[in-house]
């Protein structure tokens, strides 16, 4: 799982909608609970330069998962093939 430790626990568990300051970090938070780490880089990168600049480190290391997740998978897929052209 990844963590996320400027992200704060909320006690409703639903998709946050609305338009105040902290609505993109409560969903988010939401998505990273969800494991769709993807989603919640995508709300984070959209913030205000100044609260962007305060997750920048684990946004940078989110992607940096993402690129190395997807590149397992493309692996994977190419080894299944290349095992299947043996039998």
């Amino acid at each position: 799982m990844v963590q996320a430790p400027f992200l704060r626990p909320y006690a409703d568990d639903s998709l946050p909608s609305g338009t105040t300051s902290d609505i993109p970090l409560r969903r988010a938070h939401y998505y990273v609970n969800k494991g769709m780490v993807s989603e919640a880089v995508r709300e984070l990168e959209a913030l205000e330069p100044r609260a962007k600049s305060v997750v920048s480190s684990w946004v940078r290391d989110a992607t940096q998962r993402l690129c190395t997740e997807q590149a397992l998978r493309l692996a994977r897929s190419h080894a299944t093939v290349e095992l299947a052209s043996y039998c």
